[in-house]
This record gives C-alpha cells, structure tokens and sequence, in this order.
C-alpha cells in the first residue's frame, strides 16, 4: 500500500483584529499555544500518521520548501514558561474552578472560542486543542459550525476569534501559497 501527500493543511487562525482578545496580539502567547499544541498526537492519533507536521506554510518535498526551518515540538513546560514571561498568571485557585484553572493579566481572563467545521476529524482536533491547552490554563470553547457556512458566515468580515480550517492548494502548480497569506490578494 503506497500514500501520497496532497497539498493540504489543516490549521488554527487567530483572530489578531478582535480587541477583546488583545492576547492574540502578543508574541508570546501566541508562540505558547503553538507550543503546547501536540501536534503530533493529532497525526498520530487523529490523522492515522496519515500527516506530516508543518514547520511553515510551504509543504515539504516542493521545491519552495525551506529545509532549514525547525519544527516547534510540543513543549508545554516551555508553554507555560512563555505565557509567564508575559505575565499571565493563574490567580488565586481558591476561586476558580480547581479542576481547570484559567491565567489572567490585568483582570482579564486568558480564554477564547475556537470554531470549528461539523465534520469528525476537524471536531476531534478542536477536542484535542482545548484540552492541550487547558492543561496550560487558557480556557477554550468549542463551537461547532456547518462547513459549508465557514467561509460565508465567519471567514468573510472576521466573524470568529480562533477558527480551525483546511487549505487546500489541489488544482495549484505552485506549492508557494502566496495567494492565501499575501494582504495584496484581499
């Protein structure tokens, strides 16, 4: 039995416009949910190690590939060593739920909603992720939506604060997705 790779991603998008999630804007949060995101349980597990683990946008094996890029391993001790260093803290455990205890800065709670497409392998990657992340302190929410409304009803005007998709560049000769990332193709 022979498997190819197809040039298609699966991947978490923060929305960095949303004010009530200024977090999103800082670095090293945003390196920390990276981090503490066990990305190789979701090709193992989920994706039957039917996946390979991105170290960037361009896919592996193409010829825009950059071979020098490292992966970031799942490393939820430097995670959490991150979202320290920018000061987000769990609070008082005394009053927060003892089971799943959530960072704070300033007052304000390190949580957010991840939407998801219906289909089974999106959802069981959103399950994986918030419980990831959990471990970490920050408080997610699944929210479940029709794949065929992704695009229209949340993608289009940002409607979203984490949005789970899947790029898929078939039918494209260039593995360089400059048309996806790039803000002149808006």
């Amino acid at each position: 039995m022979y498997t190819g790779q197809l040039p298609e991603y699966h991947m978490i998008l923060l929305n960095q416009r949303n004010e009530s999630l200024a977090f999103f804007q800082e670095k090293k949060v945003r390196q920390a949910l990276l981090a503490g995101l066990n990305r190789s349980s979701i090709v193992d597990d989920i994706l039957n190690g039917q996946g390979i683990v991105a170290t960037g946008p361009i896919l592996q094996g193409t010829w825009a590939y950059n071979s020098d890029l490292s992966a970031v391993e799942y490393e939820p001790r430097r995670a959490i060593g991150l979202l320290e260093s920018a000061n987000w803290f769990i609070q008082d455990t005394m009053q927060l739920d003892a089971t799943s205890p959530v960072r704070q800065k300033n007052g304000k709670d390190l949580k957010f909603t991840l939407l998801v497409p219906d289909d089974q392998v999106s959802m069981e990657i959103g399950k994986l992720a918030m419980a990831n992340w959990e471990m970490l302190g920050i408080q997610t929410t699944m929210e479940v939506t029709s794949s065929s409304k992704l695009e229209s009803d949340h993608l289009i005007g940002r409607r979203f604060e984490a949005l789970l998709v899947k790029l898929s560049l078939n039918g494209s000769p260039d593995p360089d997705p400059y048309p996806f990332w790039h803000q002149t193709e808006i």
